[in-house]
């Protein structure tokens, strides 16, 4: 309950800040300005929000629950679960947003380094960042976690294969030795036969 009022907290707190930000700007254009505003509003509400729904999804899904996962970062070999892999990636969304969201909120209201009109361009690709993200797409969307979206999503993470590599150099090491093994025992035969 803790992850869901910590969420909850978020939502009002960025909904108070754009309020509080959008009250102390100086609008060149107030009417034009009002519409930014609010549509960056609704877009960072809609991405915390959807962060809001991952959290609590990943925590009732049970037809992951402790499915084992087994990846490599960097030649690390990581085991953990299908629901602690989620929890994490969208722990690390919920960071990202909030700093992503306090740095362009504090640049664009108080210092004016960007316009109203960039304001709303941001909301709006972080709502298509938000759509297009896996665990968005498997758990709002309900899309079936099969090929670009099977876990692992890191840019640096791979699933890890028993079958296939490792398999692969077992197989290679072995096979020679297995063929030296067989030539040795017709070596043998051969000798035996030439003494009788």
């Amino acid at each position: 309950m803790e992850g869901y009022a910590k969420l909850a907290l978020h939502v009002v707190g960025l909904a108070f800040v754009i309020a509080q930000e959008a009250k102390l700007y100086e609008f060149d254009d107030p009417s034009q300005s009002t519409f930014f505003v609010q549509g960056y509003s609704i877009t960072q509400l809609f991405v915390f929000g959807a962060i809001m729904a991952i959290r609590r999804a990943v925590d009732n899904a049970a037809e992951y629950g402790e499915q084992p996962l087994v990846y490599t970062v960097h030649k690390t070999k990581i085991a953990t679960t299908f629901a602690k892999y989620d929890k994490q990636e969208a722990d690390s969304m919920l960071s990202t947003s909030r700093i992503i969201f306090v740095v362009v909120t504090v640049a664009s209201f108080q210092f004016k380094l960007i316009s109203m009109f960039s304001l709303f361009v941001f909301g709006f690709l972080r709502t298509v960042s938000m759509v297009t993200n896996p665990l968005f797409r498997i758990y709002c969307l309900g899309a079936a976690d099969m090929g670009d979206l099977e876990r692992p999503w890191g840019p640096d993470e791979t699933l890890w294969k028993e079958d296939s590599d490792a398999a692969k150099a077992g197989l290679e090491d072995t096979a020679p030795q297995d063929s030296k093994k067989a030539d040795s025992k017709k070596a043998g035969k051969k000798t035996t036969k030439k003494n009788e």
